[in-house]
């Protein structure tokens, strides 16, 4: 009897030993990259809806693009469940999607209209087999893939697909969902201010913004208390979306206007050289309605690649820019 519970438990042992070199393992594997735009166009994002074998899950909040909806409609007709949750009138933006929602509803695709607890739902999220979750700071339109600056975060980590699959379901259901506190995700109305607070607020050297608006007076109070020697840049896409511009540049944080491209990502870049280095790229503008009205989504990250790439772009960008001070 002895002999059968110590075989037992040195069974319960090499099982547990198993399971963590198994997680070690998987971990090791997570990936997260990221993407410029304009560089490649659409063309992540379809092959992305390709290799799809199970299911797709997309929340949006612009739909226009036509080879989109193409790649859509063929994985719908081969076999592969395909869901949209989409807003139904976007801002200053009436009707945008109706075109390429009545394409999507003609060919049987299950389309679900935003939730209306939101100002609006904004996010831009891609959700392919459960296993891989594309995070977008444009829209599926023809700008926001061929004339903007935008960004893909690209990640497998399971943690953060299985958040944005219950996220999905929760808004696609209009329920409730609770995030849960470790979780890398920035998500409006939910957490985005904190977060992003103590993201600037950690800031030791430091911080490079990409900002299509910025509007929260509770961000430029953060910003105008940084810490002394901390520098800050900002990459617009017009002086007159930055508040308080000229108390800003008063306070040597320097703005600049992007001239070629139109400048509609969302990203922030700290301490890149300094070992506090963090990253983050999502849907939501530094406005007050973004942060805690809508429904955005976002990701907090630290891979070495894809820092490596925001901060060589930011740094192309910030030559290729004028200053607005």
């Amino acid at each position: 009897m002895h002999l059968l519970t110590e075989k037992i438990l040195r069974l319960l042992i090499n099982c547990i030993l198993l399971s963590l070199l198994l997680f070690s393992f998987t971990a090791s594997l997570a990936k997260t990259t990221l993407e410029a735009l304009p560089h490649r166009g659409d063309q992540s994002i379809i092959a992305a809806i390709h290799s799809a074998k199970k299911n797709i899950q997309i929340t949006m909040y612009g739909f226009t693009d036509e080879k989109i909806a193409k790649a859509l409609i063929q994985q719908h007709a081969s076999g592969v469940y395909v869901q949209l949750l989409i807003e139904r009138e976007p801002y200053k933006a009436s009707g945008e999607n109706s075109h390429i929602i009545q394409q999507l509803k003609t060919a049987h695709i299950a389309i679900h209209y935003a939730s209306s607890k939101f100002s609006l739902t904004h996010q831009k999220t891609i959700l392919i087999d459960n296993k891989q979750a594309l995070i977008l700071t444009g829209n599926f339109t023809y700008s926001g893939f061929y004339r903007q600056r935008n960004f893909i975060v690209n990640t497998n980590n399971a943690d953060i697909v299985e958040s944005l699959h219950r996220l999905f379901i929760a808004d696609w259901n209009q329920t409730d969902y609770s995030l849960s506190q470790d979780s890398s995700l920035v998500l409006s109305p939910d957490n985005s201010w904190e977060i992003l607070r103590a993201f600037i607020h950690g800031t030791q050297q430091q911080l490079d913004i990409y900002a299509l608006e910025l509007t929260d007076k509770r961000v430029i109070r953060e910003l105008l208390k940084k810490k002394p020697g901390v520098i800050i840049r900002i990459i617009t896409s017009s002086p007159k979306n930055i508040a308080q511009k000229n108390t800003l540049c008063r306070q040597h944080i320097e703005v600049h206007q992007l001239k070629k491209l139109q400048q509609h990502a969302k990203a922030l870049l700290r301490d890149y050289n300094y070992g506090n280095v963090l990253a983050y790229v999502g849907s939501a503008n530094l406005s007050y309605p973004s942060l805690s009205k809508n429904r955005e989504a976002g990701l907090l990250f630290s891979d070495k690649t894809a820092i490596t790439k925001l901060y060589k772009t930011f740094e192309t960008d910030w030559k290729n820019s004028d200053s607005v001070c």
